[in-house]
């Protein structure tokens, strides 16, 4: 049996082949959601447009078994205007195929899904630009849960707090949602937070939404010292409502103007950042592959923060990861998306073995990173030209690119039940301190 993976490199290998190239002027495989391709067609001057259609059946047809639908579409001069608007779009959304220098035709791939369109949809770009006074929107990511991540936003809003910085926390974790109660006030969380403002933002008219129900201010002054409260918006209540709730929103339209009123979540955080007068945004995602995790990644962040382990589970997680913030951006003409690593659950500072085993995950994640994420020559199967300003392959031990993890070592203490006020010593010293630094170097800040 022919499987999808295989139907795919067969059919590009299908098409990309000299016979083919040189008789089109361009050529689009598309893929529809239920994994069948068809192929659009415009032929170069002088080949005759029913034998190619015939030979990009067979050939199509040998290559992709089941998968293949039978249509090619051919485009032409005698389209209509709707045909033309089509061919158009399809042409524009795809990703090129056709490798650096080859003779012929241009060949690209457009696929069409049911959903993931937060990892696959076109790119956004987050709510305010970073300017020297505009608040970082600082994304964290885990392939994997249990690794820290939560634990980690924590302890980077503690110490940006205590040095009196104003800091919100917005949770996205709707699946499973945490930091909202972490960070919860003695009167316990706020009742409604993002899944309500997600699904009643899209019934309610324009500026008719009161933020300050959405948020909690943590205030604790055994945590945070003299510093400003941290305002969280938690997920939401997880009351006999909440799924139906989560089962309402539509992540594919999160960050796009279906009606009136601004984008659902790029209204709360410009919202939020105004309310609050930000000085920085942290973002708790989801883990895996999930859409929310996909949207957080997409663009909207300044910068995401990338936690994974040393095994092998993780490496292939990070590895579609990194591909999607580097090689994937950079063949649609834009820059690679700002991240940093985190070496999550290292070995602890004191160990001796430390020290090793941080460079060797460094020196695996520079072999990723070179082959996803960082400026390729087109040889090595990145578009050509490339654009301008991608991040060019740095040396293997500079200390400040992304490949360079910043490790937080295994906390014996946060294993045990634990809350911010009592566990502030720890989040705010040792790795959890280094951590911040590194962070904030990335989005050009000071210390806390």
């Amino acid at each position: 049996m022919r499987h999808f993976g295989e139907a795919r490199r067969d059919a590009a290998a299908a098409v990309l082949e000299p016979g083919v190239l040189d008789r089109c002027e361009q050529l689009c495989l598309l893929w529809d959601v239920a994994g069948r391709l068809r192929v659009l067609v415009k032929p170069a001057a002088g080949n005759d447009e029913g034998v190619l259609r015939s030979d990009l059946g067979a050939a199509l047809a040998a290559a992709c078994g089941s998968f293949w639908s039978g249509e090619v579409w051919v485009r032409g001069a005698a389209d209509d205007t709707a045909a033309r608007r089509v061919y158009e779009a399809a042409w524009r959304l795809a990703r090129p195929l056709s490798p650096a220098g080859a003779s012929g035709g241009e060949v690209r791939e457009l696929d069409r899904h049911l959903s993931k369109e937060t990892w696959f949809g076109e790119p956004r770009t987050p709510p305010w630009p970073l300017q020297g006074q505009t608040p970082p929107i600082i994304a964290f990511y885990s392939f994997k849960g249990g690794v820290g991540r939560t634990t980690a936003l924590v302890a980077l809003a503690l110490q940006l707090a205590r040095a009196k910085k104003r800091v919100c926390v917005v949770d996205l974790d709707l699946e499973a949602p945490g930091v909202g109660v972490l960070l919860a006030p003695t009167s316990g969380p706020a009742r409604y937070g993002v899944v309500d403002f997600l699904v009643e933002h899209e019934v309610s008219a324009a500026g008719k939404i009161d933020l300050g129900e959405y948020f909690h201010l943590y205030d604790d002054p055994r945590a945070l010292g003299e510093g400003p409260p941290i305002a969280v918006v938690p997920a939401g209540t997880l009351d006999g409502d909440y799924l139906e709730k989560l089962a309402r929103i539509d992540y594919q339209r999160l960050l796009q103007p279906e009606h009136p009123n601004e984008p659902a979540l790029e209204a709360l955080l410009k919202r939020l950042r105004a309310a609050r007068q930000a000085d920085y945004v942290l973002l708790d995602s989801r883990a895996g592959l999930h859409d929310l995790g996909g949207l957080a990644l997409n663009g909207i962040a300044h910068l995401d923060v990338l936690f994974a382990l040393d095994n092998e589970q993780s490496w292939q997680g990070l590895g579609l990861v990194v591909d999607h913030l580097g090689r994937r951006r950079v063949e649609r003409g834009l820059e690679q998306q700002s991240c940093m690593l985190v070496q999550a659950m290292a070995l602890a500072a004191t160990d001796p073995n430390r020290k090793g085993k941080v460079e060797e995950f460094r020196d695996r994640a520079y072999e990723l990173f070179s082959d996803a994420f960082y400026d390729q020559e087109p040889s090595a199967g990145w578009p050509d030209p490339l654009p301008e300003d991608v991040w060019p392959i740095p040396a293997v031990d500079v200390g400040d690119e992304p490949h360079t993890p910043v490790p937080i070592g295994f906390q014996d203490y946060l294993l045990r039940p634990w809350t911010v006020d009592t566990a502030a010593q720890v989040l705010t010293q040792g790795d959890f301190g280094g951590f911040a630094e590194a962070l904030l170097a990335r989005v050009g800040r000071s210390s806390p």
